[in-house]
């Protein structure tokens, strides 16, 4: 079981227009810790410390990069776009850049990548859905289709096969929690919360993190 835990020390939070992501995994391997950084049509990667210089990656004209993670497996960025309405991908240097998965969607926003079983999962705040689809574009399933107002970020429980989401529902905003396979959607947190943007699980604390754009921590 997780535990819910707030940053409450937070001088920024993630908004609609940017994203990051640590690049983490069973098969990555660095000598620095590194993070990915979305921010309207480019893509950065930096080092965790702020005295460090970053790079740009990917800059794609009249695209809005949001949702960003990392596929350890084939060494590859996935992010969502919502100005093209698509879920993209690119080699971590920055090259091979494409869409994989556009059909039906209109406003993809948080996603994340389970690398074991080749899907990302995202969340479309336009469709009021949450989805799964293969990261070579060929199979897309819709998860959970009711009782969404605006899906945001997503995170994976892989050890207890869990996906957690934040609902930017303005009269009742939740942290949810669905299995994997779409069953058993619930609220796992709606006290203390108004827009609970960006989430991430530590998977070793069995802890949830969150920051929440109206509560501004």
């Amino acid at each position: 079981m997780l535990s819910a835990y707030q940053v409450k020390e937070v001088t920024t939070y993630a908004t609609a227009t940017t994203g990051i992501r640590a690049m983490e995994g069973p098969d990555f391997q660095s000598k620095d810790d590194t993070m990915l950084v979305s921010r309207g049509m480019a893509i950065f990667q930096r080092g965790v410390n702020p005295e460090t210089p970053g790079k740009q990656l990917i800059v794609i004209p009249h695209h809005i990069a949001v949702g960003l993670d990392y596929d350890c497996k084939e060494d590859r960025i996935i992010w969502s776009d919502i100005s093209g309405h698509s879920i993209r991908s690119a080699s971590l240097n920055g090259t091979d850049h494409k869409s994989f998965y556009a059909s039906e969607l209109s406003s993809p926003e948080g996603i994340a990548v389970d690398w074991s079983s080749r899907n990302v999962y995202y969340a479309d705040s336009l469709n009021d859905e949450i989805g799964v689809a293969s990261l070579d574009g060929k199979y897309q399933k819709a998860l959970v289709t009711e009782g969404l107002v605006n899906p945001r970020a997503l995170a994976l429980d892989m050890h207890n096969r869990h996906l957690y989401y934040t609902d930017w529902h303005r009269e009742n905003p939740v942290i949810g929690r669905v299995d994997m396979d779409g069953q058993n959607n619930r609220i796992f947190l709606n006290d203390d919360i108004h827009l609970p943007n960006g989430i991430t699980i530590l998977p070793n604390r069995r802890e949830l993190c969150w920051v929440d754009a109206g509560n501004h921590r």
